[in-house]
């Protein structure tokens, strides 16, 4: 049995967001040369999935925008919401609230979506950095937590559902990583790229995955 059953989940929920945000707001600040309203116009995991922005609250209705202003959003909502002692208390003992789960669900879906864009539209550059083993370790470790926690349905993760079935495969923690892209195909040659050497024509655009302003 998992140790991790023995926890209190809520507190190991809460420190793994903070945790994943960190490393996914690390690894994607590195590629922002790379992904530009030029580069990126959609909000894309490849050319069927495409992701629509609301928050609820200052935008309730879903608004197609270009990548790097989408994960600014998505970034600042998080960032917002692990501020909020209300949801993410960090004083010992002050419970957590009913609806915990709930957000950090919605948490954890809208991370994955940063990982799915740098995955399908972004590995050559993650190779030109040679980061490719810390973006394989960092997400082989969310996918392991939101799956073990039941954080984010199976279906959402289905951008990088290649990925993911060629990341737990590799179950020895010491062993290296495979270097995957978004269709789980180990890579062999590195594609010497320059900034915005992308055009926005390879980015084509899939059916919009759009639900309830709550939900995006």
């Amino acid at each position: 049995m998992s140790d991790s059953l023995f926890l209190s989940p809520s507190p190991s929920i809460s420190t793994a967001a903070v945790d994943f945000f960190t490393q996914i707001n690390m690894l994607y600040g590195t590629l922002t040369e790379f992904c530009t309203e030029e580069t990126c116009r959609v909000m894309s995991a490849g050319p069927k999935y495409q992701y629509y922005w609301a928050d609820g609250q200052s935008i309730k209705k879903p608004i197609k925008c270009p990548a790097p202003q989408y994960v600014n959003f998505l970034m600042c909502w998080v960032h917002k919401q692990l501020e909020n002692e209300a949801i993410f208390p960090s004083k010992i003992g002050v419970p957590f609230p009913p609806d915990f789960q709930k957000v950090a669900k919605t948490i954890l879906k809208r991370l994955f979506r940063v990982y799915a864009h740098i995955y399908c539209e972004h590995f050559h550059e993650v190779r030109l950095l040679d980061e490719a083993a810390h973006l394989n370790t960092s997400f082989k470790h969310f996918v392991y937590f939101v799956l073990e926690f039941d954080l984010v349905r199976k279906s959402q993760l289905e951008p990088l559902q290649r990925v993911i079935d060629v990341l737990l495969r590799s179950k020895d923690e010491g062993a290296p990583l495979p270097l995957t892209d978004s269709n789980g195909t180990q890579q062999h040659h590195q594609k010497q790229l320059q900034p915005n050497s992308l055009p926005a024509a390879q980015r084509s655009e899939g059916p919009a995955l759009v639900g309830s302003a709550g939900a995006i």
